[in-house]
């Protein structure tokens, strides 16, 4: 997404840019209301370090979403494919689909939908019982 206020269609029917508002810029999302703000940043300069915090507590903290919650999502021609835990949603020019699968289905939909290599039979954290 240009940083220029310039409109980039990432999908069909789904068009992002970003937006200058005081001192950040604000990644915008075109709704039918006009844009939407998604968050804001501050245009100066970062450095790995200023990632690596964050970064090790979205992926490992058993309070992250991202550890408690099983997240996909994938581009395609057509518009975007995106799997929360057992719901799948496929969004074709602002329209969304949702089908619900079982926890058996996902190695192969992961495989199939994702071109992930997921092995039959894999475990997924967000499905797990936490331990005591």
């Amino acid at each position: 997404v240009p940083l220029d206020g310039t409109p980039s269609d990432q999908a069909p029917g789904e068009s992002l840019r970003v937006a200058e508002q005081g001192g950040l810029r604000v990644l915008q999302a075109a709704q039918p209301a006009g844009w939407g703000d998604l968050y804001a940043f501050e245009p100066t300069p970062r450095h790995a370090v200023d990632f690596e915090l964050g970064n090790w507590y979205t992926s490992t903290h058993p309070e992250s979403r991202f550890v408690k919650t099983l997240t996909a999502q994938r581009m395609t021609p057509e518009g975007r494919l995106i799997l929360r835990n057992l719901s799948l949603t496929e969004v074709r020019g602002g329209q969304a689909e949702e089908r619900l699968l079982e926890v058996a289905d996902l190695p192969r939909t992961l495989r199939e939908v994702f071109g992930l290599d997921v092995p039959d039979g894999a475990r997924f954290r967000a499905f797990e019982a936490p331990s005591a």
